[in-house]
């Protein structure tokens, strides 16, 4: 399938993936997406699952839900609670959020600096190649950073 999107790609069309969250699905691989999805200069992530299973909990990685954004009543007790906010993401949503805001940053200084592409092509393939933890994804996304907003601007 990737001549298929390589070729839609090449007519300007937007390629969407979409991911089904699945019980195996480790909350750090959510993330990933978004440097996924720019590597490989797709458009958009859709997520299959949302708030779908009750019973059980997924506030670790070894939860036995898939569940992206629990309901008030629905968190473990040990979750801080604020009635305004009666909804509470989970920590897959989280990653997925953070992978998005790393593929905004990066599709910002890419148009801001074309220059640089080469620089964000090597740290993107860097980060796919290491070990997934928050602490690499944010050092990254901190360099990414440093391309977009030098010291001296």
């Amino acid at each position: 399938m990737r001549d298929f999107f390589r070729a839609e790609q090449d007519r300007g069309k937007p390629v969407w993936v979409y991911d089904i969250i699945s019980r195996r699905s480790e909350a750090l691989k959510r993330r990933r997406y978004g440097w996924l999805a720019w590597s490989h200069g797709m458009t958009g992530l859709g997520v299959w699952s949302y708030n779908d299973v009750r019973g059980g909990t997924s506030w670790d990685t070894k939860g036995d839900d898939f569940t992206m954004v629990y309901e008030l009543r629905d968190a473990p007790e040990d979750v801080p609670r604020t009635p305004a906010e009666p909804l509470i993401p989970s920590r897959r949503w989280q990653a997925l959020r953070a992978g998005i805001q790393d593929y905004m940053l990066l599709e910002q200084v890419r148009r801001k600096h074309p220059q640089l592409s080469p620089r964000l092509k090597q740290i993107v393939e860097e980060v796919l190649a290491g070990p997934q933890s928050d602490d690499g994804y944010n050092r990254a996304r901190q360099r990414v950073l440093d391309l977009l907003l030098p010291p001296n601007e």
